[in-house]
C-alpha cells in the first residue's frame, strides 16, 4: 500500500526556481549599497607588526598567533600557508607551527586539502558565550517596534541557540490583522531568511555542524535540500548583504533578513521580516532590503559600542 504524500511537503510538480538576492538587488546599486554588511566588520588594513623587539612585556609568539587570526578574519576565503606567512611577515616554518597550534585548539580550520586555512568555530563559540554582556532583545526592541510600524510588516529578531534557530521576539505593525503563523523554526535555518542570513557569515565548520545536527528538512517544494545548493545560496547572501525566503518554509510566506554582526565579524543574530508572497514583489523587497540593512548596521554599531569598556576618566 502506497502512503499518501503530504501535499504541503511537495506542493509543486517540479521544483520552481527560488528568488535569490541577485534577483532583488538593483543593478544600479553601488557595491557599498549592495553589501552593507561590510560596514559591520573592521576595515581591512595591514596587520600590525608582531611584538616590538624593545618591549619585554609582550609575548612575541602570542602576538604572532593573533596576527594570523586577524589575517584570516580580514580575508573573504581560505588562505594558503604562504599567503598567511607573507601577510604576517613570518617564515613558513614558524607560521606552520603556529597554525598547527591554532588548528588543534579550534581557532583555525584546516581545509580537507590540507593546504588552505580559515577561521574555525572556536572564536564564534567564545563570542556566543559572552553574549550575556548585553541583552540582544532589550537593546533591539525599540528599533524593531519602529521598523514594524514604518514598514507595516511583521519584524523578527532571531539568533542561534547551539544549532537551533530561535525567534527571540517579533513585532507586529499597528492594526495588524494578518497574524502570520511561523511555528517552530528550530530546524529551519536553511529554509528561512533569518536563518540563512546568519549561516552566510558563519565559518564553514559551524555551517556543517548546524546541517549535521538539524538536517535539511524539506518543508516545501522550494526548500533547499542539498549542502551544495545551500553553500551557493549563502555565497550570494554574503555578496549582496541580505537573505531571501521564497516560500521555502511555508507556502504563501516570503521573508527578507540581514545579519547582525559584532566588531570582529561574529554573528550576533538576524533582523528580518515576513510577509505574504503575493505582496512580495521586487519593488517591495527592494524597499524592505534597504530599510532592514540600514537598521541592521545601526544595531550592530550599537552593540559594538555597548560592549566597549568605558574608558572615560571619573569626575573628581
Amino acid at each position: 500500500m502506497t502512503r499518501p504524500t503530504d501535499p504541503s511537503a511537495r506542493p509543486y510538480k517540479t521544483p520552481p526556481r527560488r528568488l535569490e538576492p541577485e534577483d532583488v538587488s538593483p543593478m544600479t546599486d553601488s557595491p557599498r549599497d549592495i553589501v552593507p554588511a561590510d560596514t559591520l566588520s573592521p576595515t581591512l588594513s595591514p596587520v600590525k607588526p608582531a611584538a616590538p623587539v624593545n618591549d619585554k612585556t609582550l609575548i612575541q609568539s602570542l602576538s604572532r598567533a593573533l596576527d594570523i587570526l586577524e589575517i584570516l578574519a580580514n580575508r573573504p576565503g581560505p588562505l594558503r600557508l604562504q599567503e598567511i606567512a607573507v601577510g604576517c611577515g613570518l617564515n613558513s616554518s614558524t607560521c606552520h607551527h603556529l597554525l598547527n597550534t591554532l588548528v588543534y585548539r579550534g581557532y583555525v580550520h584546516r581545509q580537507d586539502d590540507n593546504r588552505t586555512y580559515q577561521l574555525g568555530s572556536r572564536l564564534l563559540e567564545l563570542a556566543q558565550g559572552n553574549s550575556g554582556s548585553f541583552d540582544l532583545v532589550t537593546e533591539s526592541l525599540p528599533e524593531l517596534r519602529r521598523l514594524s510600524h514604518a514598514m507595516d510588516e511583521t519584524v523578527l529578531l532571531a539568533a542561534f541557540s547551539g544549532s537551533n534557530l530561535t525567534i527571540m521576539t517579533r513585532q507586529e505593525p499597528k492594526d495588524n490583522e494578518r497574524g502570520i503563523a511561523i511555528g517552530d523554526i528550530s530546524a529551519a535555518a536553511h529554509a528561512t531568511a533569518v536563518g540563512k542570513a546568519m549561516l552566510a557569515w558563519l565559518p564553514e565548520p559551524q555551517i556543517a555542524r548546524v546541517v549535521a545536527d538539524r538536517g535539511l528538512t524539506l518543508f516545501t517544494g522550494k526548500t533547499i535540500d542539498s549542502l551544495t545548493t545551500l553553500l551557493e545560496s549563502l555565497r550570494q547572501i554574503r555578496r549582496h548583504g541580505f537573505a531571501l525566503e521564497d516560500e521555502e518554509y511555508k507556502p504563501g510566506i516570503s521573508g527578507i533578513a540581514c545579519a547582525l554582526r559584532g566588531e570582529s565579524g561574529e554573528v550576533l543574530g538576524a533582523l528580518g521580516c515576513i510577509l505574504p508572497t503575493d505582496e512580495a514583489d521586487t519593488v517591495r523587497l527592494q524597499q524592505l532590503r534597504r530599510t532592514l540593512c540600514d537598521s541592521a548596521a545601526l544595531l550592530s554599531r550599537r552593540f559594538v559600542r555597548r560592549a566597549e569598556p568605558d574608558t572615560r576618566q571619573p569626575r573628581r
